[in-house]
């Protein structure tokens, strides 16, 4: 007797239509009521949000130009003791800072004001990349 029989085949089409119309009638439905959870997105500022998230960041201000910048930078340096001048110098993400100390630090002063002025800056210029040099 042969597997498929003209009953068999009957019953087995009827099978596959009634398992098919209900993926068939999912696909037709109508998406447009959206109800689950959507996407923000981030400000327009070309940061992915960062200047709208953190307005008082140095650096991220298209209004921040060097000059206010390295300005900021000398009014930190000023609450250290010890330095005689400062050379500024901005390249890239790096920020160079070379100090003179003052003649009446010995070595070992003039290396603490070199840390101290170089974990001072990292702090306030998170921004950027700092090298602090203190020369004669």
């Amino acid at each position: 007797m042969p597997f498929y029989t003209v009953a068999r085949r009957r019953l087995l089409r009827r099978f596959i239509i009634v398992l098919s119309l209900p993926l068939l009638l999912a696909g037709c439905q109508n998406n447009d009521a959206r109800t689950g959870p959507t996407a923000k997105s981030y400000g327009n500022d070309g940061h992915l949000g960062m200047v709208n998230s953190n307005p008082l960041l140095p650096g991220r201000q298209p209004h921040f130009d060097y000059r206010a910048q390295a300005d900021f930078v000398k009014q930190k340096l000023q609450s250290l003791n010890g330095i005689e001048s400062s050379r500024i110098t901005f390249h890239g993400p790096h920020l160079y800072v070379t100090l003179k100390p003052s003649k009446d630090l010995d070595d070992e002063g003039v290396q603490e004001l070199g840390s101290k002025a170089q974990a001072m800056l990292e702090y306030n210029m998170p921004t950027y990349r700092v090298h602090v040099k203190t020369a004669r």
